[in-house]
């Protein structure tokens, strides 16, 4: 996929738009792509079987989805949930800021094509098949979609640009601060998560019980584990255990546990996956939620009825 770009980019600027001119551009463009694989990967020619099994294997699975909770139905319906994240995840925390700024991406789209079709075609070639072929597997781990965020914002940041000329004379200020705040509300969001990776876990006791007494009219189950922890840290707390709080997940209509202590199965990929998260934000736990850190994670009734919580040893 990779090559693709250069081999359309050969192509089009063939001396002469012929067959056989463009067929040696590009047979010689990918040769030497290969050969430079080679000299880079020396894996693959000292140990080929490996190399081969290897790969094989893996896209088995892509293609089977034997991942378990990363498994999703291929076709349409992956497509959908790369659409969810592109649009609604990648650009921002928020999903309304991360709308907005995707919105943008098919402005720029539109303004790259009229400029230079050859341009957008080359720059375009690679995203369009990339997504096109993951959209046909049966697993959907978010990391490979991060190769289509460079793309992206570039697109975006060429449709604000496109689109900014068209505003009134009197709106193309407050057009201009939206997009740089929208940058520094972003950035203040990757220094705070940074800075939540290195709090103690007990410190998300607190506000973890904050939201239970702020919701009184709900029960709320605690696993064994962290009903446990949280006992053993009740002297930092300015009020006793909620009583909302139990030990029956019988009749909970919210379930809490550690993703650190509790070996989950949430099947499926999506949006807004746990009601509440507590804890560092390293990660987004609704796509990768066998993340094993000491998060505090909160579930509906209906989520533990479909789930498997298995606690672990400690």
């Amino acid at each position: 996929l990779l090559l693709l770009p250069l081999a359309v980019a050969a192509g089009l600027t063939a001396p002469r738009y012929t067959l056989p001119t463009i067929a040696r551009r590009v047979i010689g463009l990918w040769f030497v792509a290969a050969l430079t694989f080679l000299i880079t990967t020396p894996g693959a020619v000292l140990a080929p079987g490996t190399f081969v099994d290897d790969v094989t294997e893996m896209m088995g699975k892509y293609d089977a989805g034997t991942e378990g909770r990363y498994g999703v139905t291929a076709g349409p319906l992956h497509l959908l949930r790369m659409g969810e994240y592109l649009g609604l995840v990648l650009f921002s925390r928020w999903d309304a800021l991360a709308l907005v700024l995707a919105l943008a991406v098919p402005v720029g789209l539109v303004a790259l094509v009229r400029e230079d079709w050859r341009v957008s075609l080359v720059y375009l070639c690679f995203p369009a098949v990339y997504v096109i072929y993951f959209s046909t597997q049966s697993l959907m781990i978010v990391r490979n979609l991060l190769v289509l965020a460079p793309f992206m914002a570039v697109l975006a940041a060429r449709g604000f640009g496109w689109l900014l000329p068209y505003a009134p004379s009197r709106w193309q200020p407050a057009a201009a601060g939206f997009v740089a705040l929208a940058l520094v509300t972003n950035a203040s969001w990757l220094a705070y998560a940074s800075h939540t990776i290195h709090i103690r876990p007990s410190l998300y006791y607190t506000p973890y019980l904050e939201y239970v007494r702020a919701t009184p009219e709900e029960t709320f189950y605690a696993s064994s584990r962290l009903w446990d922890d949280l006992n053993q840290h009740e002297d930092t707390y300015d009020e006793p255990l909620p009583a909302n709080l139990v030990q029956d997940d019988g009749t909970a209509d919210r379930v809490a546990f550690e993703l650190f202590d509790v070996r989950t199965s949430l099947p499926g990929v999506y949006r807004n996956k746990f009601v509440r998260v507590f804890g560092p934000q390293e990660v987004n736990l609704d796509y990768y939620d066998t993340w094993r850190e000491s998060h505090v994670v909160v579930i509906s009734r209906k989520q533990m009825e479909g789930a498997l919580l298995k606690e672990l040893p400690r």
